[in-house]
This record gives C-alpha cells, structure tokens and sequence, in this order.
C-alpha cells in the first residue's frame, strides 16, 4: 500500500508522529516574571506537540468500508434516461448490482458501450474494471452507485471516496487531449450528483484554474484533472458565495496508465463544516473549505464518462477500484 504524502485536515488519516521536542535553548536565562511567562509558553508548547502526537497515534485507524463498488460482483446495471439501447442486459446477476443504474441522459444514439472487462484492472487482486466507450456525438455512460448521502447545512456528513481512472489510447485521436480537453471541451470521469439531477462536485479535465469569478487564474500546458463545483453554465446558480467553480488540481491528465484518486469531504450546503481535500497517487493536492453541496437531496457517487458532444471519435474511460468510507485506508485504491 503506497503510503501517501500530505496530512488531512481532520481524522481518519494517518499523520507524523513527534518523537521529541527539542526547544531551542535561550541565549540568557529571563528573570522573575519574565522567566515564569517563558516556561509557561514553553510548557504549552511542549504539551501541546506530544498531545498531537498521542492523538495521531490514536487517530491510525484504518477505518470502515462503507461502500464497495470495484465490479467485483454482480453486473452492468440497466441503461436509464436515453434511449433503449439494451444497457445491462448480460454481464452478471443484477441482484448483485453495485451500481443501481448507467445513466445515458444527452445520447442520440446507440453507439457506446458499457462491459465489465478482465484487463486492464488496477490490482493483480481485481477482476474486472468498468469500461465505458463512447462514440462520435454521444454524450453519457455513467453508472450511479447504490449508496447515497444527504448533506445538510453543518458538515455532518463526512465520507472519502477512493477510485482508478485510465484513459484509453483513444483518447489521443482527433485533437487529442491538448486539442480536445479543456473547460469547452468537457469530460467528467466522476461526479458526485443529486438525485434532483443537479451535480454538487465534478471531477473534470481542464486547462486552467478559472473559476469564472473575475480573478487572475493558472494555465497549464497541458489538461489537468480538477475537481470542481457544479458547472455555472446557463447561470443556475448554485453557489453563489463569489468563488465560483472553486477548482482543486489534481495534476495532469495521462493516457494507458492507471491514476489513483481519494478524495474527503464534509458535506455542506454552508460554509459551516465543508471541506474537500485531495490525494492523486499517493500525493497530497490540497484543500479547499467554501461550500460544496448544491443542496440537501440525496447525493451520488457517479462513475463512467459525461462529455460534451463535439467529440467526433470514440473514446474509452476505464474505472476500477471504487469504494467509499470513513477513511484514507478504507478506500485506497493502491490497497
């Protein structure tokens, strides 16, 4: 298991341990009060160090799986929203489904696919990872997990959610990335949708941090991965806190390899309690603590392939690895 860099910024993660404190020695000693302030703070100090080293120690708790959706049982769930395209009809017993459905809302067509395949699977222990192809013009395939959350105004709701992403040789076709992914030409591998059919959370491909706020933002050279709130496209305004999409890096975009994603978020349609925090392979991306959920409705976990329809080539995603849970451990896809 990779151990992974960067320290959460509440429980459920594993951070350095302090084995000593060595307080700088003053160059004289303080007299009378002075010298009692003085061993006063260091004595806070030191208090203070060691009691954050027993709590690191306390908080290595490897925590629960709340969820398990890495297309180890079961099968494709039925297609739903677009047309009948027979999504779900083999691969498996749905009794088992992990994934209640594959949502195909915005397709004008048939020309996509949606298997549990053998290979390429993240782990020697997985057997089957999602595979998800869209053709020309086609816009959705993403399946929807059964568990659901409903955030409220505080922060209560708190889970971390670990997945696989691979991008398909495919994908360098056409304009390839640098030509075919940026914030016009949309993809989003992963969401985290209400069941009002709003999105509170995206994690899209782009060439910049604009947050369509009016502020200076980064460019990069080539599309990154970002996680986002929900788009402000056709001004439905639901964050209206001035920091608008509000973007997190997650790195760049590669293609034929697997990339590792955990991501922890309190849930809150405030600023009270919300915080979202990233990992990409191992590696700590940051944090970011405006509000995050659209709205109270029960939310999703969405995994597959959402793009806009100016594509005019397939395009395969693979996903595998899925959990969520309440912690770091619990949904490591590198465990």
């Amino acid at each position: 298991m990779r151990t992974p860099s960067g320290t959460p910024q509440s429980g459920n993660r594993r951070a350095t341990i302090v084995d000593r404190v060595n307080p700088p020695r003053p160059a004289r000693r303080p007299r009378g009060l002075l010298a009692a302030l003085v061993a006063l703070v260091a004595l806070v100090v030191v208090v203070g160090v060691v009691a954050a080293a027993l709590v690191a120690r306390d908080d290595d708790d490897p925590g629960v799986v709340l969820w398990e959706g890495g297309f180890e049982r079961g099968g494709v769930p039925p297609g739903a929203n677009g047309p009948d395209c027979g999504t779900g009809s083999a691969g498996g017993d749905p009794r088992l489904d992990e994934y209640v459905a594959v949502e195909e809302e915005g397709n004008t067509s048939c020309d996509l696919e949606v298997a549990l395949v053998d290979e390429p699977t993240r782990s020697s222990d997985s057997r089957r990872a999602l595979r998800v192809t869209l053709g020309p013009g086609q816009q959705r395939a993403q399946l929807a997990s059964e568990h659901t959350w409903s955030p409220d105004d505080r922060g209560s709701v708190e889970e971390w959610y670990g997945f696989s992403l691979y991008y398909g040789e495919d994908w360098e076709l056409g304009g390839g990335l640098e030509g075919e992914v940026s914030a016009e030409d949309w993809h989003n591998p992963v969401a985290f949708r209400t069941s009002e059919g709003n999105g509170s959370l995206n994690l899209s491909g782009d060439l910049d941090l604009d947050n369509a706020d009016g502020r200076d933002f980064e460019t990069f050279d080539e599309p990154h991965l970002v996680l986002r709130r929900n788009t402000v496209l056709n001004e439905e305004g639901f964050y209206e806190d001035g920091l608008g999409l509000d973007k997190l890096d997650l790195g760049p975009i590669v293609t034929g390899r697997w990339i590792d994603v955990v991501c922890h978020v309190r849930w809150s349609t405030t600023e009270t309690g919300a915080l979202r925090e990233c990992w990409r392979d191992g590696e700590y991306r940051g944090s970011r603590t405006s509000l995050n959920a659209a709205d109270t409705a029960p939310h999703s976990l969405r995994v597959g392939a959402y793009q806009t329809t100016t594509i005019e080539h397939p395009r395969t995603t693979y996903v595998d690895n899925v959990r969520i849970g309440t912690s770091y451990d619990a949904v490591d896809p590198d465990s």
